[in-house]
C-alpha cells in the first residue's frame, strides 16, 4: 500500500470496549481490509465502557462508537444529539444476578433495598440494575457500588 495514498483516505475514529465482539474491527485493521476500501480506521479501545465512549463521542474525540443500545437510548432520552444508526450484534446480551453459594439471598425479591455491585456508572451492569429495579417496582436511589 502506497504510504502517500493512504494519507489521502478518510480517517474514521472508532471506539469500542476491548471485548471479543469487537475483534473483527481489530482483524480488519491488521489485515488492511479497510485500507483496501480506501478507508482508514483509527481504533480506540475504551475499557471504561458505554458511558465513557459517549463522552468521547460528544467531545469529538471519536466519530463512531460500538456501545450498548440501552446506554445510547438513555443518553438520547436526555436530549443528546447523538444518533443510533445501526445494529452491530443482533443477539441480546443475557444479564444475570449472582450471589455467593452461602448467600442469605435466594431470590430476586430478597434483594429489594440491597446494594447492587456494578462495573461503572452508566455501564451495562448499571443500566440493567435500573431495569431490574423498574421491573420489580423498586425505588432507585444511589445505592450502587
Amino acid at each position: 500500500m502506497d504510504e502517500n495514498n493512504v494519507r489521502k483516505y478518510p480517517i474514521i475514529r472508532v471506539a469500542g470496549v476491548p471485548e471479543h465482539f469487537n475483534e473483527p474491527w481489530i482483524i480488519g485493521i491488521e489485515e488492511n481490509l479497510f485500507l483496501n476500501e480506501q478507508i482508514q480506521i483509527e481504533w480506540h479501545s475504551i475499557k471504561e465502557g458505554t458511558g465513557a465512549m459517549i463522552n468521547k463521542l460528544k467531545s469529538n474525540e471519536v466519530d463512531l462508537i460500538i456501545a450498548l443500545t440501552e446506554g445510547l437510548i438513555n443518553e438520547i432520552s436526555k436530549g443528546s444529539d447523538i444518533r443510533l444508526i445501526g445494529t452491530y450484534v443482533q443477539s441480546p446480551l443475557t444479564w444475570s444476578v449472582s450471589t455467593g453459594i452461602n448467600s442469605q439471598f435466594h431470590s430476586i425479591e430478597d434483594l429489594k433495598g440491597e446494594i447492587f455491585g456494578i462495573s461503572r456508572y452508566q455501564s451495562g451492569s448499571h443500566l440493567m440494575s435500573c431495569v431490574l429495579a423498574n421491573q420489580y417496582g423498586w425505588k432507585q436511589d444511589d445505592k450502587i457500588t
